[in-house]
């Protein structure tokens, strides 16, 4: 099996099998080529309309988060805490994102129920 040539021409898209999955994606999900749907779409998304498709789709009533961790006894210890949570990024952001962050990161969670399993029994 030979390896798929790498090519940067289109949009930060590295290799051939990263440009024919977004192909398919668009394809499937009829939008139009995947780069510029993101710079036409979801780039000029403005926190109203984050917020509103959040009210309207998302609820909690049923809602389960699976974390993937080496020590998940102590994630649970940390969430059930209540302690906060800092953003950590590879780069620098601006203020205001570091000043909203410290909000988020406080945010209490009201998680209820934590439970750690296996990583075998997860789906079952």
């Amino acid at each position: 099996m030979t390896r798929p040539r790498v090519c940067r021409a289109v949009d930060g898209v590295i290799d051939v099998e990263a440009q024919l999955g977004y192909a398919i994606d668009s394809a499937f999900y009829g939008i139009p080529e995947y780069s510029q749907y993101l710079r036409d779409t979801i780039g000029k998304l403005k926190r109203e309309d984050v917020n509103a498709a959040i009210r309207k789709h998302l609820q909690t009533k049923n809602l389960e988060i699976v974390a993937v961790t080496p020590d998940g006894e102590a994630l649970k210890q940390k969430l059930l805490a209540g302690e906060p949570s800092p953003m950590t990024y590879n780069s620098p952001k601006p203020k205001e994102v570091m000043d909203e962050d410290k909000l988020v990161e406080a945010y209490p969670l009201d998680l209820g129920k934590v439970e750690v399993v296996k990583i075998d029994t997860v789906f079952q």
